[in-house]
């Protein structure tokens, strides 16, 4: 399989799925006709974790077993999601010392302390240290990250040297089952089990992809009809999520199920669309997007209002856009200018 196949149409879905984190953070709501579908979109964080156990399964396909060392392996996983995590940590001191400036009021919401900084600092506020969100709240996912591109490591180095089916599928189901059961069922865990969510989805990504390279042929799908299928199947779980246990299970695999479908070389329409540049870089920028439509939800929370007049609030659909627009230029020039910039600088 060749990376352009397998990175432009996921990269765009990238994008697509921040683009929908940030509706599920919207302080415009949108009426019941839709609210199902948006009340359940923080799944596709879950959907990003299973991208990320596919994606990175690719990137380091036997590489790992062959004698990669964990330097290095680590080191770009870091330099790839560290430096903007620091950005916007530093971004909310920096609100806070303004504030203090302004109204002579050192201001710091409750969870933003300094115990809560280290751990935020250190990536470690996914794994329950705290019992609330802190700082750019959203980050706690790339904690997460962080654990499972280290538990991929050492796992693929001692346990899973062949790249088998049954270890990646074994350690899914079990924390899925742990989780869909007993801590979690809705799988709305944060700061206090997000690590195992983040685990669950990335071997459930890890077995996609391995189930698509060694037993799946290129032609055996048709994507003139699986591309819609895929996506309405998607979209449709993700609306009756709470309904049963096996809708849950049936959006997992769903999520696994697009993968397959458009990581082809073949692609219907749907694909097409999705190969378009635009899109594509929406999916370059979705690391931006993702960390930074926190503080842009609050900024547009608290003074959309001043700025378009309460009215704007009558036109979810209208907010909405002109919220996701802030977002993706504000995520264009951090793209470019920490993300590139940083990469390029340590790599010199």
């Amino acid at each position: 399989m060749e990376s352009k196949y397998l990175y432009s149409k996921l990269e765009s879905f990238r994008g697509l799925a921040a683009s929908m984190i940030v509706l599920f953070h919207s302080p415009f709501r949108f009426s019941e006709n839709y609210s199902q579908f948006f009340n359940h979109c923080y799944l596709f964080v879950d959907f990003f974790f299973i991208l990320s156990g596919f994606i990175i399964s690719h990137s380091y396909y036997n590489k790992i077993s062959t004698g990669l060392k964990f330097k290095t392996y680590i080191l770009k996983r870091l330099i790839r999601i560290y430096p903007l995590h620091i950005f916007f940590l530093i971004f909310w001191v920096f609100l806070s010392l303004l504030n203090y400036l302004l109204y002579s009021k050192f201001f710091l919401p409750e969870n933003n302390h300094l115990a809560s900084f280290i751990s935020n600092l250190l990536l470690l506020h996914s794994t329950g240290i705290h019992d609330y969100l802190s700082w750019n709240k959203p980050s706690w996912s790339i904690s997460s990250e962080l654990i499972i591109y280290i538990m991929f490591f050492y796992t693929s180095y001692y346990l899973d040297k062949k790249n088998s089916l049954l270890i990646p599928i074994v350690i899914s189901c079990s924390i899925y089952l742990l989780l869909l059961f007993y801590l979690s069922p809705n799988l709305s865990n944060t700061f206090q089990f997000g690590y195992l969510r983040a685990i669950a989805g990335f071997y459930l990504g890890v077995f996609i992809y391995r189930i698509k390279v060694n037993h799946l042929k290129e032609s055996g799908l048709n994507n003139k009809y699986f591309e819609p299928i895929s996506i309405l199947l998607s979209l449709s779980t993700i609306s009756f999520f709470y309904y049963s246990i096996h809708i849950k299970f049936l959006c997992l695999l769903s999520f696994g199920f697009l993968l397959i479908i458009f990581s082809k070389k073949e692609s219907s329409y749907i694909g097409l669309f999705l190969e378009k540049k635009q899109i594509v870089f929406l999916g370059k920028i979705s690391y931006s997007i993702y960390m930074s439509h926190f503080a842009v939800v609050i900024f547009f929370k608290n003074y959309s209002s001043l700025l378009f007049g309460q009215s704007i609030k009558h036109y979810p659909f209208l907010a909405n856009l002109i919220m996701l627009l802030t977002i993706y230029v504000i995520s264009y020039f951090l793209y470019f200018f920490i993300e590139k910039k940083t990469v390029n600088f340590i790599k010199k």
